[in-house]
């Protein structure tokens, strides 16, 4: 029997608290399902809020984290944007010597596994550690719809899960008002790689910039005050743009201008980030070649550096890998490898001289199918043709899962592949590491050294490539000030390396990001904290912008941050500049355009009286008893300022005796 009173009064409760309450089973994580190859077991638990764990000895290494898990089904209902609150402790048992790894995730319990939240939790300690976590829902679940999973396929690893607590709070409570604990190794102030980093950054971003102001008659100029004001980095600090929004094909002309300004002023380097892949090329509008030319001129015509992303993205999966008509002909290789060519021939062709290097290849180490097709010699033929049609701009082989990724795994196979492939002839001249990061941050020193593993000589065997680029860098955590310490962090490192030539941000505006969080500008164009960082970095930290006065040779000399300068030089009132490019320590001449003033010389009975301008001012009299070889020494006694004439009276010489003046 219905009851229609109580049908309007549950009609009545607010949609906010449905649903609230624990969403896992008292038992917690022990009553889980495992999947591949892992062992399961329950173990006892003293001195915790939990008495009991399950523990998890995973076999092998599976080729992904997902490969090998645990999951628990929701005891109950989740709405979309409900805040879900929880907590997890975890211990490692093995490795002995390293970490455990596993990822969290809420997530829809069927394909494709939608997430709500996901984060790769590192255990380095065999004591109990507990990980908070808050996040809000991205779809409506009945109970048993959504679930937690743990993924656990790294290297072999034993690890004990317990105290598992997942809390939907339905809307009654705000995110802000529960921690996730997220976090990276190497965040502490006082971590031993930034002393490292900040040496090498001196060695190999700084220069010796050396400054030498003469006067029209060769004579140094003390006192002139110098000043070095930076233009521009030698390092690529730079950011993917968006061809349509640059040229003012869908904003307004307000919004047009905005983001333009940010391009020119916070960033040196630049990226299309659409445009150019081959699917936008072929099309006519809005996007296509009309655009990208166009943008790639708008770059060239204000001397700014441009890279190509991508010539060929070599997989099926997606409708921008390539333009509709080239997966059929995967059933025709010839017909496919005469496709390919001509998409070549057209877009190095119609883009030559607009880019300092290119993406040849994009993602092949993921995208295979292209390659299943036509064999991994193929893959190095397109380097070879890329060089053939243009062989100004450097070739890149981009790829992701190499920094970003918990383990070596994906570091050590990019290797691999690098290697096969020079073997096979490209002419592969550096590496494009994506660096998305979300759910793993890996600590700064472990970047370092998997950015060394591709691009120094290991013993006898050379490198594959010399040159790293960081290319799609963004950091998508909802915590700003790890976000924010993060890209500090991160951007820090990857300058310190001596191979490693640009950071590439992959968007800045969450009004044009393809991840809206991981932007550095808000949707009101407000720097968050991680803009501020990166500004701070790149523009006060490693900007070079003094004064110095010259010594008594005329010689200012500074260690300066790479990059094109104006240097200015002001004596008495007079000012002249001069543009400088520091690559390496530079040696600059300045030529002062006032000569040395005459010297009128006349004798009386006092001496040798010596007199010049009075508005040549810092000039000093020396005499030499020799000029084979010369022996100059300052002449005694100082200058008369009268009458508008320096005056100075020497004793009569008991020789020869020959004098000048210097500044």
């Amino acid at each position: 029997m219905k009851f229609p009173g109580w049908a309007i009064a549950g009609a009545l409760l607010p949609a906010a608290v449905l649903g609230q309450g624990n969403l896992i089973p008292s038992a917690g994580v022990t009553t889980g399902d495992t999947y591949g190859s892992v062992q399961k077991s329950i173990v006892t638990v003293t001195g915790q809020s939990f008495s009991r764990a399950t523990r998890v000895r995973t076999l092998g290494s599976p080729a992904n984290p997902y490969d090998v898990g645990l999951t628990l089904r929701t005891a109950g209902p989740v709405a979309r944007q409900d805040v879900v609150s929880g907590e997890v402790w975890i211990r490692r048992i093995a490795p002995a010597d390293g970490d455990a790894f596993v990822t969290f995730n809420f997530e829809k319990a069927a394909p494709n596994y939608d997430k709500s939240h996901s984060v790769t939790l590192v255990s380095g300690s065999t004591n109990w550690t507990r990980f908070r976590f808050a996040f809000q829902s991205v779809d409506d679940y009945a109970a048993g719809a959504a679930q937690v999973s743990f993924h656990l396929g790294f290297p072999a690893q034993t690890l004990e899960l317990g105290g598992l607590v997942v809390t939907n709070h339905a809307r009654t409570r705000s995110l802000s008002e529960f921690p996730n604990d997220l976090t990276y190794a190497g965040r502490e102030s006082d971590a031993p790689w930034r002393t490292a980093a900040a040496g090498r950054i001196a060695t190999h971003r700084q220069a010796l910039l050396s400054v030498s102001v003469i006067d029209g008659s060769g004579n140094p100029v003390p006192g002139a005050q110098v000043e070095v004001v930076q233009l521009r980095h030698a390092f690529g600090f730079g950011t993917a743009v968006d061809g349509a929004r640059l040229l003012g094909q869908t904003v307004t002309a307000a919004d047009r201008a905005r983001y333009q300004s940010y391009l020119t002023n916070w960033f040196n380097k630049y990226v299309l980030e659409n445009d150019l892949k081959w699917p936008n090329w072929e099309r006519l509008s809005p996007n296509g070649a009309r655009t990208a030319t166009n943008a790639l001129l708008w770059f060239q015509a204000r001397g700014l550096p441009v890279r190509g992303h991508n010539l060929i993205w070599p997989g099926t999966g997606a409708s921008y890998f390539l333009p509709a008509d080239v997966p059929p002909l995967l059933a025709n290789p010839e017909a496919l490898r005469s496709r390919i060519q001509r998409h070549f021939e057209d877009i190095l062709g119609r883009t030559r001289g607009l880019c300092t290097e290119w993406d040849v290849i994009n993602e092949a180490l993921h995208e295979t199918e292209l390659e299943a097709v036509l064999g991994r010699q193929e893959l190095a033929g397109w380097f070879q043709r890329a060089r053939a049609l243009d062989p100004a701009p450097a070739l890149y082989f981009n790829e992701y899962e190499n920094l970003e990724s918990p383990t070596r795994a994906g570091t050590q196979r990019l290797l691999e592949f690098l290697r096969d492939l020079k073997a096979r002839g490209a002419p592969v001249d550096g590496v494009g590491l994506q660096s998305h990061f979300g759910s793993f941050l890996t600590s700064p020193q472990e970047v370092y050294d998997r950015i060394s593993l591709l691009v120094t000589p290991s013993g006898n065997i050379p490198a594959p490539v010399t040159t790293a680029q960081i290319t799609e860098f963004d950091v998508n955590v909802k915590d700003e000030q790890v976000q924010a310490d993060y890209l500090r962090d991160f951007v820090t490192i990857a300058f310190s390396h001596p191979q490693v030539n640009a950071v590439m941000l992959w968007g800045f505006w969450a009004g044009a990001h393809w991840i809206p969080d991981a932007a550095l500008l808000r949707q009101n164009w407000q720097p968050k904290p991680s803009g501020l960082q990166w500004s701070n970095l790149v523009y006060r930290e490693w900007w070079t912008h003094t004064h110095v006065l010259t010594d008594a040779q005329g010689i200012a000399s500074v260690r300066a941050f790479k990059g094109d300068y104006r240097v200015r030089v002001t004596r008495d009132g007079d000012t002249h500049e001069q543009s400088v490019s520091l690559a390496a320590d530079t040696p600059v001449t300045i030529p002062w355009p006032v000569a040395s003033p005459e010297l009128q010389v006349s004798t009386d009975s006092s001496g040798l009286r010596l007199a010049w301008s009075g508005s040549a001012t810092g000039f000093r009299v020396e005499t030499a008893r020799t000029l084979q070889p010369p022996d100059w020494t300052p002449a005694g006694g100082e200058p008369v300022l009268a009458g508008g004439q320096w005056t100075l009276v020497l004793p009569p010489p008991d020789s020869t005796q020959f004098v000048r003046l210097r500044r």
